[in-house]
């Protein structure tokens, strides 16, 4: 059985990020973009139209030290205070 490609589908590129959230959570994780778009695009979506974020692999570490590593969650992007690529070399 051979599979079609879906023309609604939009190719996607994953960015690694990290992101601090207003409560100083601190996040680390990739982000899917379409690969026509840039990081900025992808988190000026207006919140009532899109309120999260989802990321993957995501790394958390809370405010009280507490740390996590989840396979996918979803931010409020109100939420967000600071986000930006980073090399995953740097860990």
């Amino acid at each position: 059985m051979s599979h079609s490609s879906n023309p609604m589908r939009v190719e996607k590129d994953a960015e690694y990020v990290f992101v601090i959230l207003q409560d100083q959570t601190r996040i680390r994780g990739y982000v899917h973009r379409p690969r026509s778009g840039r990081l900025s695009d992808l988190l000026n979506y207006h919140a009532t139209d899109r309120p999260f974020l989802a990321i993957t692999d995501a790394a958390i570490q809370l405010p009280d030290g507490k740390r996590y590593k989840v396979p996918f969650l979803t931010l409020n992007r109100l939420a967000i205070t600071t986000c930006f690529p980073v090399p995953e070399s740097e860990e």
